[in-house]
Parts: structure tokens; C-alpha cells; sequence
């Protein structure tokens, strides 16, 4: 075969169109498909991070709330924790994860009890270990 007959095949070739929008497709496609479970899936995980944080956040309001009257806050905000997420999520927060301490906007949070306790740290963990 001469050179100068694949440079008119070549050129033949490039000139046709009839199924390029077939190779496209087909060539988008998958990608497209990825892109959107890519999507879905980043949604779905700030989805459930925003809805731990506002299961804790409810828990450090609910703490505050027992210091307020004297009491101990860890069972009322493990508690809360509980009854905000779904039983699927197991124990997000553990007695361990709940923290009393001083707030000061100088200092921030000082952990540890005493007599001026005003503050609750609460984490929330969700893993297979728990």
C-alpha cells in the first residue's frame, strides 16, 4: 500500500461524519454516569454530617441546660444524641465523648468540673467500632 493511498483513505475518513454522535455518546456517557454518583454520593455524606452535628450541637444545648439546674449533663445529652439520630447510626456519642468545662472568650474551652462550670463539649463519632 502506497502513501498515497492512505493519505486518501485518511482523508476520506475524516471527512464523514455518519456516527460520530453515536461515538460521542458512548464515550460520555460513563463519564457522565460518574459524575452524578459522585454527586449524589458527596450529598449524601454532607447530609449526614450536617445532621451529627446538629444532633451534638442539641446535646451541648441540652448539657447546658442540666448544669443550669445543678445537675450532671452526660445522661441528658447522650440522650439527645440518641433520640435525634436514627437507630441505624448505632452510638454516636458515649458518656467519654461529653465533656463539662469553662467557657471564657478569652481562653475558650477549659476542660474539667467545677463551680464554675457553664460549658458542655460533646463529639460525635460514627464508626463500626461503636
Amino acid at each position: 500500500m502506497s502513501i498515497d493511498r492512505i493519505r486518501r483513505i485518511a482523508v476520506r475518513l475524516a471527512g464523514q461524519r455518519s456516527g460520530a454522535t453515536a461515538a460521542i455518546f458512548a464515550v460520555l456517557t460513563p463519564v457522565t454516569i460518574a459524575g452524578l454518583t459522585l454527586a449524589v454520593d458527596a450529598g449524601y455524606q454532607r447530609m449526614l454530617h450536617a445532621r451529627m452535628q446538629a444532633a451534638v450541637d442539641g446535646a451541648a444545648l441540652a448539657g447546658v441546660m442540666e448544669i443550669e439546674q445543678g445537675r450532671n449533663p452526660v445522661p441528658r445529652a447522650t440522650s439527645h444524641v440518641a433520640a435525634s439520630l436514627p437507630p441505624s447510626f448505632g452510638q454516636v456519642t458515649m458518656a467519654a465523648d461529653i465533656t463539662p468545662g469553662v467557657f471564657d472568650e478569652t481562653t475558650g474551652f477549659v476542660a474539667g468540673a467545677s463551680a464554675d462550670t457553664n460549658a458542655v463539649r460533646v463529639n460525635g463519632v460514627r464508626s463500626p467500632q461503636r
